[in-house]
């Protein structure tokens, strides 16, 4: 009879925990093990959050330049819209301004050129024929007052209608007419619309918005 070799079916350890009973093994988890487990678990979970919290964060993005391309939009045609009221009310108002006060306005021209006009011997100043009387006893009074001690000549012209005027000298001539100065108005505003809309042009139309909604709600 051959001797056969004793297998013990457990195994212990040092503390008398069984390790292995026949073919199985019991899995035992030191402290250091079951804290690198948590730590795996945190880590996983906050990449898991971060993953998330990055996705909400293009939407938003994504949502806040569809907003702003919208407001830029709607304040390019508020600022279109505030030019378009500007110009009608200044032509009405210069327009109403040039007929009811037609010698004062040509009486502002002269007293201007006449500044820098004080050695010319003669002004000629070309108006309307209805305003040559009134206009040419209150520039002479003007030019006097301003130190212009040349001779003033008023004459009618049928081509200038109410306060447009022509003032004329010897080295040169200037005119104001009421479409010069519709075309200055529009130079204003075209360079108002060329520059970008300053922070308190942004917060007016923001205002404008959001009152709008408040009435349409």
């Amino acid at each position: 009879m051959n001797p056969v070799k004793f297998d013990f079916d457990t195994e212990f350890d040092h503390d008398g925990q069984i390790l292995r009973e026949g073919e199985s093994y019991k899995r035992f988890f030191t402290q250091d093990d079951v804290e690198a487990a948590r730590m795996w678990g945190v880590e996983e979970g906050r990449e898991m959050e971060e993953g998330r919290c990055a996705q909400s964060l293009q939407a938003i993005a994504s949502q806040m330049q569809l907003i702003l391309a919208r407001l830029a939009h709607e304040s390019d045609a508020l600022r279109q819209e505030s030019a378009s009221l500007a110009m009608a009310a200044a032509r009405k108002i210069a327009g109403e301004a040039l007929s009811a006060y037609p010698i004062d306005t040509i009486e502002q021209v002269a007293l201007e050129a006449v500044k820098d006009l004080r050695s010319e011997p003669r002004l000629s100043v070309r108006c309307n024929p209805e305003l040559v009387e009134a206009l040419a006893e209150r520039l002479e009074k003007t030019a006097r007052d301003a130190g212009f001690d040349g001779a003033i000549m008023v004459r009618g012209d049928q081509g200038l209608p109410n306060a447009d005027v022509r003032l004329e000298w010897g080295a040169g001539a200037v005119q104001r007419s009421a479409e010069e100065i519709e075309t200055r108005l529009n130079d204003v505003v075209a360079r108002w619309l060329a520059s970008p809309p300053s922070d308190e042009e942004t917060q007016s139309d923001a205002s404008d918005g959001h009152a709008a909604g408040v009435s349409a709600a």
